[in-house]
């Protein structure tokens, strides 16, 4: 599994370190333990996105989680996801997805960066 982390994520750390553990807890076998240590842990990311993605990438290898941070992949709203990385999705049609959310958009066959925005009943 992979883990993606957008540049505007280091704009809004608190909501980015929410999702990160959110992420976490739905990799089978570690939610009962995250559990027990929610706060250090987010804690802990906080402090990695304060230094930036060196900080995020050395906080992961001292848990001996192999990263990329280090890679020079990096995407935007509006940039279409790499075929490598479509085998990595996972579709939610079922899902409810909250304003400023970011996701992959399918259309015409092509998987597209994309981010939540209000819903207008004007349009």
């Amino acid at each position: 599994d992979q883990l993606l982390i957008s540049d505007d994520a280091f704009n809004f750390p608190d909501r980015a370190v929410s999702d990160m553990f959110a992420a976490f807890c739905q990799m089978p076998g570690l939610v009962c333990c995250l559990k027990l240590v929610e706060r250090p842990f987010k804690e802990v990311l906080k402090l990695a996105f304060n230094k930036g993605p060196t900080g995020i990438a050395d906080v992961l290898r001292s848990f001996q989680i192999d990263n990329e941070l280090d890679t020079d992949m990096c995407l935007g709203i509006g940039d279409r996801l790499p075929k490598e990385l479509h085998k990595n999705l996972n579709y939610a049609m079922n899902v409810a997805f909250e304003v400023g959310e970011y996701v992959i958009a399918e259309q015409s066959g092509e998987f597209t960066v994309a981010r939540v925005a209000p819903w207008n009943d004007e349009l």
